[in-house]
């Protein structure tokens, strides 16, 4: 590598349309399942050989994930990562939310012209990043390997709120609307009220087995909301959270009316951004409310784990 290929670091407001060859570290904090290119005729699996051409093999498949990374405070950005089925893979398994990384010599061009964006989160960079190690060379993913005390610097971006607690809505509020809220997004500030165990649906278009957790929400407000969770991240993620000490602040929250429950619930989709924890000065009133909660309401709620629907 020549000396004008010398990457240099960058940070998320520094980057403009003329910038290339540079090193961007950030904190995951949010990611997207990945998604799978292959081309396989219908009803052969996605990574399953196919005879007559090898497009369709695991080696010569492609798929899409995207991270969305914080910096500073103020500072996010989308980042979509595209490269080999295996690539994907290894970087879906590699990198969770939480995570400080590299983002080594991404290509940049203005969200306003990007596909990707109207699928990703709100962020607050005029420009996005792609990786794709097939156009330019050395693109790539890792690891941060920075000092503690700038790691823990980044960690810290982890609590700072996405919207503040005036710019969320009660979740009466919600329920109240019914299914006239359908398909809306919404930020709310709420306490876990307890984790569901996950569970497994076939999906009938498609014949495959999804996996899906609920977990029940609760502020000021309402005792209980149930939020399904699809992502394989926030899945995993969720198991994390204690019931009444948890508190989340989620960003684009949709709202989709459940039949089966016959009541509004709220989804996490692509779109959303959760923080665990957000240091706003409201948090510590929640979490007395919570408390508040008679033990035996709460032994109802918690209870719900264990049904089988």
């Amino acid at each position: 590598m020549c000396a004008s290929e010398i990457s240099t670091v960058k940070t998320i407001a520094q980057i403009n349309d003329e910038t290339r060859n540079f090193i961007l570290v950030g904190v995951v904090i949010a990611k997207s399942d990945p998604r799978y290119f292959s081309g396989h005729p219908k009803g052969r699996g996605p990574f399953e050989a196919d005879t007559t051409t090898a497009d369709t093999s695991h080696e010569t498949a492609r798929g899409v994930l995207t991270l969305t990374l914080r910096d500073s405070n103020r500072d996010t950005i989308n980042c979509t990562v595209w490269g080999k089925a295996d690539t994907i893979i290894h970087y879906d398994g590699a990198f969770a939310i939480g995570d400080v990384i590299d983002v080594n010599r991404p290509q940049v061009a203005a969200s306003m012209f990007g596909r990707s964006e109207q699928y990703s989160p709100t962020v607050t960079s005029p420009y996005c990043l792609t990786v794709n190690d097939q156009t330019v060379q050395g693109a790539q993913i890792t690891r941060h390997d920075g000092p503690a005390q700038e790691l823990q610097r980044f960690r810290a971006l982890l609590r700072v709120p996405l919207a503040q607690p005036g710019e969320t809505i009660p979740l009466a509020d919600i329920v109240a609307s019914g299914s006239g809220c359908n398909g809306e997004t919404f930020n709310v500030l709420v306490v876990v009220r307890a984790v569901r165990a996950k569970r497994d649906v076939r999906v009938a278009r498609s014949n495959q087995v999804k996996t899906f957790r609920e977990v029940i929400l609760m502020d000021g407000s309402h005792g209980g909301v149930l939020m399904k969770l699809w992502s394989d991240s926030y899945i995993r993620w969720s198991e994390q959270w204690v019931p009444l000490k948890t508190t989340l602040l989620i960003v684009d929250a949709r709202a989709e009316f459940n039949a089966y429950y016959k009541t509004i619930c709220l989804a996490v989709d692509r779109k959303t951004i959760i923080t665990q924890d957000p240091a706003v000065p409201q948090l510590a009133s929640l979490l007395n409310h919570a408390r508040s909660i008679p033990t035996q309401e709460i032994d109802v709620v918690c209870s719900l784990a264990s049904v089988d629907r």
